[in-house]
């Protein structure tokens, strides 16, 4: 690790408040718990919701939720404690909080597309953290609309596993022309493979040194690099914040990516 320098604390304060969280529990006392844990964590702009049916009058608004943790045990909508799941987990990541040892409602609740599940017995601050990062940062490689098209899929996997350069770089680790990911990638999602690297890498690196405190040897965005990305950030401010703010479809709109 290197030492933290004084003109690089707080490097990432550009960011903060970014990520929308939404949290549905109907116990109240479970709900400023969460607050209490992850209010802290600078990225995190949270919601609450103390039933199914508020969550979803939330999660059908014009906000768009980043990511959704819900707690198992909420049967208003319908008298099914899935029924977010089954509604919005294309739309939306989900993550389930549960207190059962039930595989089965574990098993169900991955079928119909939680992408975590942490049982309420293992609920450790920087663990929830670390996993709803870790989520988020699923949704930026394969956003769960874009779950089914299998050059996004494996162009996701491919950046889970090696750090990627360019679209260049991209491509030839994939297999795929760059014009094939381009158009899957702007067909699926709405936006240009070029934006989602760049927002891809940049949150990777602020975790990565809220997480440490510094900016670690071995980091895949070295200091050069980020005051790099700090400017781009900055002057395509409206195309980053319009990628999270829109409703997502299964044909979104378009965004254009410039590239100074």
């Amino acid at each position: 690790m290197v030492t933290v320098k004084e003109e690089t604390k707080n490097l990432y304060e550009f960011l903060n408040q970014t990520i929308n969280i939404l949290i549905v529990d109907d116990d109240r006392n479970v709900i400023r718990f969460y607050q209490d844990i992850l209010g802290t964590y600078p990225y995190y702009n949270i919601y609450c919701a103390f039933s199914a049916a508020d969550a979803e009058a939330i999660l059908e608004s014009n906000l768009y939720i980043n990511v959704c943790i819900m707690d198992m045990g909420l049967t208003d909508r319908e008298g099914d404690e899935l029924y977010l799941l089954k509604k919005f987990s294309k739309q939306t990541t989900m993550m389930v909080i549960s207190g059962s040892d039930s595989f089965e409602l574990g098993y169900k609740a991955k079928v119909y597309g939680a992408k975590a599940a942490i049982h309420k017995t293992d609920f450790r601050r920087m663990h929830l953290v670390d996993e709803i990062n870790k989520c988020f940062l699923e949704s930026i490689r394969i956003p769960p609309y874009a779950a089914n098209n299998h050059v996004v899929k494996r162009a996701a996997a491919v950046m889970a596993e090696t750090p990627v350069e360019n679209l260049l770089d991209w491509a030839e680790k994939t297999g795929y022309e760059q014009s094939h990911i381009r158009k899957q990638y702007i067909y699926s999602t709405g936006a240009a493979p070029k934006l989602i690297l760049f927002i891809y890498y940049l949150y990777e690196a602020a975790f990565e040194y809220h997480k440490f405190g510094c900016i670690p040897e071995d980091s895949r965005v070295p200091i050069g690099k980020f005051y790099q990305w700090r400017i781009r950030y900055r002057q395509q401010a409206g195309e980053f914040k319009e990628y999270f703010q829109r409703k997502r479809s299964p044909e979104p709109e378009k965004i254009p990516y410039s590239n100074p």
